[in-house]
Order: structure tokens, then sequence, then C-alpha cells
């Protein structure tokens, strides 16, 4: 793992710096080699949409599942009231572009991209462009009708978009699941140009690890990118029960930039849980990094090598100040519950030496 360069800051409730004296004290463990899968592609472009914004939105009769993550730690509170802000003014006022206004899930699961003239929302299950100028919505659809024609279920969730700026293009995926027959999937999508209005290089990934009882299928995405390619992350849950740990995917960019045929690689970890992988915003990086949570004074780091060919990864633990976890269930200020999930990492950064999560 090639950290000695960099500091880390990680916390969920604030920020912490570890020196690279500390990080050189590690002891890395790597990981079974990768297995490679073969995937063809298709292309689609937005302009075959009509109308271009759809409203329609996909109605599931159930939610992504999100089982209750493994292991489990003891969950500590932290000092900040819930529904509370600091008295920092920390954006300027102005009025809101809208977004998405209706999906048929509960909860919606949204993400959002900028890159340098447009902005992409990604909901369950639906996908917008956003004009910067004009600050509306030039194009909208739903998931199954982006990804139609490739053989996908409908049952499509857990959206990531994300604005490559090493390759100066925008990249989202959607995960899908079906338990009759077992089915679990990466719908990856990555635009021609830094225009997402245009062409759109698709792909439907494998997913599933084992089989019979032992069958798992790939839930809460991290994902990021470096100069080579893309790599996803999830956690693997058994379609009966039982939990697998963590699975990394890896896609070289080389393959994907012009719509050719993908060789992914897949690497499992069964020891990991709820893995970020870091928007490697240098164009330089030669590794992507990722980071989960491993109790309230560590953090799980991997570091993943060769991500346009034959990918490994290595894996270490490191200690950190002790930092709390938010409350699984705050008190929202309309009287409600905010389900804050866990102590899960929901970002990682890395930039100018420094990797950076919350």
């Amino acid at each position: 793992m090639q950290l000695r360069n960099f500091s880390i800051a990680a916390s969920l409730v604030m920020f912490a710096f570890v020196s690279s004296a500390a990080v050189a004290q590690r002891k890395d463990v790597t990981l079974p080699p990768a297995v490679e899968r073969n995937t063809a592609a298709s292309t689609v472009n937005t302009f075959q949409f009509f109308p271009p914004v759809n409203n329609r939105f996909q109605i599931q009769p159930r939610g992504p599942e999100n089982p209750a993550e493994l292991p489990e730690y003891e969950i500590e509170t932290n000092d900040l009231p819930v529904g509370r802000l600091i008295a920092d003014k920390r954006i300027g006022s102005k009025a809101l572009f809208p977004g998405i206004s209706g999906t048929g899930w509960l909860p919606a699961d949204p993400d959002i991209a900028v890159g340098p003239n447009h902005i992409m929302q990604v909901v369950n299950s639906s996908i917008a462009i956003i004009d910067k100028a004009t600050e509306t919505i030039t194009w909208q659809q739903t998931s199954p009708d982006f990804f139609a024609g490739m053989g996908a279920g409908t049952f499509q969730f857990d959206p990531k978009v994300l604005y490559d700026r090493v390759h100066d293009r925008f990249a989202l995926i959607f995960l899908e699941q079906d338990g009759s027959p077992q089915v679990s999937k990466i719908l990856f999508a990555v635009s021609a140009t830094n225009n997402p209005n245009g062409a759109w290089h698709r792909y439907r990934i494998e997913a599933m690890t084992g089989s019979g009882p032992s069958a798992a299928w790939l839930d809460y995405p991290g994902w990021g990118y470096n100069k080579d390619g893309y790599v996803v992350s999830g956690n693997m849950f058994g379609f009966s029960s039982g939990f697998y740990g963590t699975q990394i995917i890896t896609i070289p960019y080389a393959d994907v930039s012009g719509g050719g045929a993908l060789t992914s690689g897949h690497i499992t970890d069964g020891s990991g849980v709820s893995l970020q992988m870091a928007e490697m915003i240098d164009a330089s990086a030669s590794n992507v990094y990722g980071v989960s949570r491993n109790g309230s004074t560590n953090l799980r780091l991997y570091s993943v090598a060769n991500v346009g060919g034959s990918a490994s990864a290595t894996v270490t633990n490191l200690t950190v100040p002790s930092a709390a976890y938010p409350a699984m269930d705050a008190e929202s200020t309309e009287g409600n519950f905010l389900d804050t999930i866990d102590r899960r990492v929901f970002t990682v950064k890395y930039r100018g030496g420094s990797l950076v999560t919350g």
C-alpha cells in the first residue's frame, strides 16, 4: 500500500489528521487475486428519448432491503444536539433550481454530480440532466428506460453519479437485484464526452458471488476512480441469510471510454464491511484508495493497484483519534426520526497528497 506521502482525515463528526509516520507502522494484508469477467457493451443516446423530460417514475412495491451492517460495534452518541445547526454562515442564499420531483421510493437515495456545464441528479430510480446556465432540467428518464435493451430487471436502486475530473466525463451506476431467479448486477454507464446530453456507453456487470446457499448479492455501493478506471465496492449479503464481506470491482477506463467490451476485475474481502472508494482527483495517482470504519478508533484502509489491468488490492488497519458514532435514529425538527444508517463512511476524496473521508 503506497501511503507514505499522504495524511488521513477521518471522522463522521469531526476531522482528524494522522501523520505519515503512523501510516509507516502499518501491516499490509494482500487480498486474493482478482477474478476477471467479460461484459459486452451497449450504447444509448439521450436524444433518442421522447419526450426528453419524462416525469414518470418507477413505482416499487418494496424498497432496498439494506440489511443491518455486520459486524456490529457499540454505538456511541455525539455531543451535537439533534436538529441543531452551527451558528456560522456556510452558504449564500439564492433561488433553488428544480430537481427530480418524484421517485416512487422511500428512501429516494439521491446523489448529484457537477460538471463544467451540467449537473446530473440520480434517485431511486430516475436520472436527470440539469443545465447550469438555465438551471432547468433538460433531460429526465427512469433508470429502467435508460438501461433498456440490456436484459435488466426493473428493481434498480442505490444510484451513484460522479463527474470524473481526470477524464472529463460523467459516470453513473445503479444496482439491480432479484431473489427469484437470483440476480445481482451493477448497471454502469459513462458519457462519451463531458456533455451528458449525447452518447453513453452502458454495461451490465455481474456482481453475484458464490452459488446455491452461499450465493450473495451486492448492496450499498461505494465507488471512485483514477486515471486508469473506476472502482465499485459493496457489501455482500446472502440471498437467504448471512454476510459475506466486501467485493471490489475494477472497470478499466480504456475498455469503456470508447464503448468496447469490458474485462472487469472482482476482488473479495471476507472481513470487509461498508467500504467507500475514493475519487482520485490527482491525475498522477496510480492506485485507488478506499476507507471503511473499523470501530471508533480504527480505520480499514484499502489500496487497489492496476485498475486498468490485472487488479490487486492490499488492506491495513490504522489507529486514529477516537470519534463518536452518530445515533442510529436521530430525532428531526419535525418530530419524526432520521435514519443515520450507522457508522458507515459516506465519501472519500484524494487530492494534494491527502485522503479525506467523512
